[in-house]
């Protein structure tokens, strides 16, 4: 109803739950991902997946990721259900595409290093190694 009244429904869609093609045919014409939810067990699939074909994200900063996005700039992170913060972030990265470009590209690069299965085997490894004392 509120989209409707606010005259932006050819804007905004809300696709349900989508398979794993139509997902990334959804994330291709996405321009943006915003993801404020106010908690998650860890970190969330849509913002792996989303960084994981570079597009620039927008997050909570109360969510797995937002670590890495402060210290790899690779997203924005929002205030949660803090409305006017969340819209001038997503005003910001529609208004400079370069940088909400080179956003996505280090959110790409920080998924693949930070949360691949390699560097999860590895760090589970080196937490079982300390607690048995293993060099």
């Amino acid at each position: 109803k509120l989209i409707n009244d606010l005259g932006i429904d050819n804007r905004v869609h809300f696709t349900g739950l989508l398979d794993k093609k139509k997902k990334f045919e959804a994330f291709a014409d996405a321009d943006i991902v915003v993801c404020p939810s106010f908690y998650e067990a860890g970190i969330s699939m849509v913002i792996l997946e989303a960084a994981s074909v570079a597009k620039p994200l927008i997050i909570s900063n109360s969510i797995g990721f937002s670590k890495e996005a402060k210290e790899f700039n690779a997203a924005l992170t929002c205030i949660p259900n803090n409305v006017q913060d969340l819209q001038n972030k997503i005003e910001d990265l529609l208004d400079d595409q370069k940088s909400a470009e080179e956003m996505g590209l280090r959110a790409k690069e920080v998924i693949k290093k930070r949360f691949s299965w390699e560097y999860s085997l590895k760090e589970h490894l080196d937490i079982y190694k300390k607690a048995l004392k293993i060099n």
